[in-house]
């Protein structure tokens, strides 16, 4: 496991990606799979991770890398979990 870093938000990708002004590589949330662009869904969960998260610090706990290097990640937002927020967004 990866000690966890703060870092700030400067572009949502979809409902589960995101990157920040910390690190080259994009984060994906951890157990969260939402709907990709074109998908039905898709808007709504992106918006809804933007308005999480866009242009605020993040708690990141890198636990593993996946597919394109993205760091697979549990994420909180004001000491609340990102992951379980977005749940309801997965297909």
């Amino acid at each position: 496991m990866n000690t966890p870093t703060t870092e700030y938000v400067v572009r949502v990708l979809d409902g589960d990606t995101f990157e920040t002004d910390s690190s080259f590589f994009s984060v994906r949330l951890e157990g969260v799979d939402t709907p990709e662009q074109g998908e039905p869904k898709h808007r709504e969960a992106k918006a809804a991770l933007t308005r999480l998260i866009l242009h605020k610090s993040v708690r990141i706990e890198t636990k593993a890398h996946g597919r394109y290097h993205r760091r697979i990640a549990q994420v909180w937002v004001n000491g609340s979990s990102v992951n379980h927020a977005m749940a309801p967004f997965n297909k």
